[in-house]
C-alpha cells in the first residue's frame, strides 16, 4: 500500500511499524537505470517500514542493515521525486581520459607484449575504439563501462567495504532490533542485489565484474541476485532503429557472457587492480531476474504493458520492498532456501533465471482522510441541530462517535495517516467541537444549517 499525495499535499508522516520483518541487504545499482531502480526501492522500503524523514521527504532514515549504493559514469545529482541517493551512497566512476589510459597501457608493453601499466585492463581490452573522455556516460559501449569500473576500482572498493562494515556490524543489528524490527538473518548474512540495464554501456559493461568482487568477498554468506532490465523496457522510448538495434545487441552480448559464466565459472578469471587474480569465484549469481515491460499474472493470464521505463523502475522497487521487509518476502526466502538450483547436465554449471510481477494498491489517503474528517464534522453538526448548546454528555457521545469512526478506518487504511483526525480526539476534540458548536450557533435557521452540513 502506498500513499498517493493529491492536490500538492505533502507526503503524510508515517510511524515506524513495530515488528516489521527486515532482511539485511546491500542494494547496488549500476548505470542510470540501475540507480533509478535503487531509488525506487529505497522509497518503497521507507514507506513499508514507516521510516522517518527529518531531513526532507526525499531523504528517509533507514536502518544500517539496509545499504544502498549507486555506480555510474556521470556526476552525482539529486531530484526530489523519490528517495535520493546521498553523496555517500554514490560512487562516480567517470571524469577521466579513458583514451589516455589505453594509450599509456599500450606504450608500457614490454618486448613480450605485457603491459606494465593497467595490466588488469590489458587482459580483456581488445577493442580498437577510442574511448575518449568518460564523463557523461559510456555512450552505450560496454567495454567503456567496464573500463570505468577497473579504472575506479579502488574508489568502489572503499565505498563497498565501508557499507559492508556498517551492514554486518553487530551494532546495526542490535539497533534494528531495539527499534522493533524482526531481523530475518543470522549475523553477517545478507542479500545482495545487483541491478542494471543490459542495454547501455555503463551498467551492462561492469555488472559481472561487480558481482565477481562481491562474491569473492562474501562467498556463501550472501545470496546474490541480479535484476536485469531487458531491451523491451526501453524500446518504446527510442525512435531510431540504429539505437534500438544497438541496445538489443548489447543485451544479447551481456546475456551470452552471463550464461557462459554461470555454466562455466572456472573459465573466466577476474583480476582487479592491486588484487591479482581471483580464484575463488565459483558462481556469480544465485538468482537472476530478467525484467521485461510486461507485468503478467501467469495464473490468470492477465497482463499489463508498462508504457514507460519509469514504471518498470517502480515495479523493480516494489519487488525489492516486498522481498526485504514484508511477511510475503519472509515466506519467499524461507521457501527459496529449500529450492536447489537447476543443474545443467551439459554444462555442469549454475543457471537460475526467473522473472516477477507485482502490483500495488494505490489509495488516495489524503483525499480519503479529508472526506472522513468532513463526514465527522457533518455528524457533529447534525447532532448539534437538536442541541446547539454542547453539554458534557453530548461531547462524550460525539467523542465516542469520532473514535468509532477512526477505528472503522483502521480496517481500511493505516491509522497513522489520520494523525490530524486522531489529534482531535480526547482533549483536543472538545476544543474542536466547541469551535464547531460556535459556528453552528450562527446558523439559527435549521435549513441553512442543513445546507451547511450537506456542503461539508
Amino acid at each position: 500500500m502506498q500513499d498517493d499525495a493529491q492536490d500538492g499535499d505533502a507526503r503524510p508522516e508515517v510511524r515506524r511499524q513495530s515488528g516489521a520483518p527486515l532482511i539485511p541487504a546491500y542494494v547496488l545499482g549500476c548505470g542510470g537505470a540501475g540507480i533509478a531502480c535503487v531509488r525506487e526501492a529505497k522509497e518503497r522500503i521507507a514507506t513499508f517500514l514507516g521510516a522517518p524523514r527529518p531531513d526532507g521527504p526525499d531523504d528517509p532514515q533507514l536502518p544500517d542493515l539496509l545499504q544502498f549504493h549507486g555506480l555510474d559514469t556521470v556526476p552525482w545529482s539529486s531530484s526530489e521525486d523519490v528517495a535520493r541517493l546521498r553523496p555517500s551512497e554514490y560512487t562516480p566512476l567517470g571524469g577521466f581520459n579513458a583514451g589516455m589510459v589505453i594509450d599509456t597501457m599500450r606504450r608500457s608493453q614490454d618486448t613480450e607484449g605485457r603491459a606494465r601499466r593497467y595490466r588488469e585492463i590489458q587482459r580483456w581490452w581488445d577493442s580498437d575504439i577510442d574511448p575518449g573522455v568518460v564523463s557523461q556516460g559510456a555512450r552505450q559501449i560496454r567495454p567503456i563501462g567496464r573500463l570505468a569500473f577497473y579504472y575506479g576500482f579502488r574508489q568502489f572498493q572503499r565505498a563497498f567495504h565501508d557499507k559492508l562494515d556498517r551492514l554486518r556490524g553487530i551494532a546495526a543489528r542490535e539497533e534494528a532490533e531495539r527499534q522493533g524490527y524482526e531481523v530475518l538473518a543470522r549475523t553477517g548474512e545478507m542479500k545482495v542485489y545487483v541491478i542494471t540495464s543490459l542495454c547501455g554501456g555503463t551498467g551492462s559493461g561492469m555488472f559481472m565484474d561487480v558481482a565477481a568482487w562481491v562474491r569473492h568477498v562474501l562467498q556463501d554468506q550472501a545470496r546474490l541476485v541480479a535484476v536485469l532490465l531487458m531491451p523491451s523496457v526501453f524500446t518504446l522510448a527510442i525512435d531510431a532503429d540504429v539505437q534500438r538495434r544497438r541496445i538489443q545487441a548489447n543485451a544479447n552480448a551481456a546475456l551470452k557472457e552471463l550464461e557462459y559464466l554461470q555454466r562455466s565459472p572456472d573459465a573466466w578469471r577476474f583480476a582487479f587492480p592491486g588484487e591479482g587474480e581471483l580464484n575463488d569465484v565459483r558462481r556469480l549469481f544465485d538468482r537472476i531476474y530478467l525484467v521485461e515491460r510486461e507485468n503478467q499474472n501467469l495464473e490468470t493470464g492477465d497482463s499489463e504493458t508498462l508504457s514507460r521505463p519509469e514504471q518498470v523502475y517502480q515495479l523493480v522497487g516494489q519487488q525489492l520492498a516486498l522481498e526485504l521487509c514484508t511477511e510475503l518476502g519472509k515466506r519467499f526466502w524461507e521457501r527459496d532456501a529449500n529450492v536447489h538450483p537447476e543443474h545443467d547436465a551439459r554444462g555442469g554449471g549454475w543457471s537460475i533465471y526467473s522473472g516477477f510481477a507485482n502490483t500495488a494498491v494505490r489509495l488516495p489517503t489524503d483525499a480519503h482522510r479529508r472526506q472522513e474528517l468532513a463526514r465527522l464534522r457533518a455528524d457533529c453538526l447534525a447532532t448539534l441541530l437538536d442541541a446547539p448548546e454542547l453539554d458534557h454528555e453530548k461531547r462524550r457521545a460525539i467523542g465516542e462517535q469520532a473514535q468509532a469512526l477512526l477505528r472503522r478506518l483502521d480496517d481500511v487504511l493505516r491509522p497513522d495517516v489520520f494523525e490530524d483526525a486522531a489529534a482531535r480526539s480526547d482533549a483536543r476534540l472538545a476544543e474542536a467541537l466547541e469551535a464547531i458548536a460556535e459556528q453552528a450557533r450562527s446558523y439559527r435557521d435549521p435549513r441553512r444549517l442543513e445546507a451547511y452540513v450537506g456542503e461539508l
